[in-house]
């Protein structure tokens, strides 16, 4: 699956699904809630920089971090109040309890080595600080009905592991992690009704019921959304 070219990466400024464009702008707003003026940032899988530069409207200091260096070029050529660094999430090039905040955003499904992630994460975090994360719920609506009827949901050939509302869960406190918050994000409908209401409907009030409705049913959610902090 391609976004303009960049693959898993939306293109805010290009047309294409608004509805995806809106659910991962949502993600950042609520990012923005848990992170202040003086706090460092890392925005782990920046892609073409929009999240990034959200997140430094809130502070004075944000790193955004990518594999690509062709969206980081983008990123750097939009976007001037960002640094923009390339490197791979399990091997960060900073040094250890950097940064108040990490931020990853749809970002650990697609790392081979979450264990190794975890710790690079956790290695550049400073004590009581803060992981903001958000990864799709492999056991949404649509997966559960699908399963009813002896049905598997295509896996996205980009993701390497994906997790349940719960065992998320179980995953992040097993690496000493406090979840303080955690929601589900967007509640899929049943396709194909649910593609072609996309398509036919364009209005930010369908958009933002469906989110709503996400954060009332977090287990039956598309994607799950945690704040964290390191104790």
């Amino acid at each position: 699956m391609k976004k303009n070219g960049f693959s898993e990466r939306v293109d805010y400024e290009a047309k294409g699904n608004k509805f995806q464009v809106y659910i991962h702008k949502k993600r950042y707003q609520l990012a923005r809630k848990y992170v202040s003026r003086t706090d460092n940032i890392l925005d782990i899988g920046c892609g073409l920089g929009w999240g990034t530069d959200w997140l430094s409207l809130a502070s004075n200091s944000v790193i955004g971090l990518d594999t690509c260096e062709n969206a980081l070029q983008v990123a750097r050529s939009r976007y001037k109040g960002p640094v923009f660094v390339k490197a791979d999430a399990t091997e960060l090039p900073f040094g250890d309890q950097s940064f108040h905040t990490v931020v990853a955003i749809e970002v650990i499904e697609h790392v081979k080595n979450q264990d190794a992630f975890m710790s690079e994460v956790l290695r550049v975090l400073k004590q009581d600080g803060t992981l903001i994360l958000s990864t799709p719920n492999k056991r949404n609506l649509v997966a559960r009905i699908a399963n009813l009827f002896g049905i598997e949901v295509q896996k996205n050939p980009y993701h390497t592991n994906e997790f349940d509302y719960k065992t998320l869960d179980a995953f992040l406190t097993a690496y000493g992690l406090e979840i303080v918050y955690k929601s589900g994000l967007y509640l899929p409908l049943i396709p194909p009704l649910g593609r072609y209401m996309v398509k036919l409907v364009e209005s930010g009030a369908f958009y933002k019921l469906l989110f709503r409705m996400g954060m009332t049913a977090p287990g039956l959610a598309r994607f799950s959304f945690a704040v964290c902090k390191k104790l």
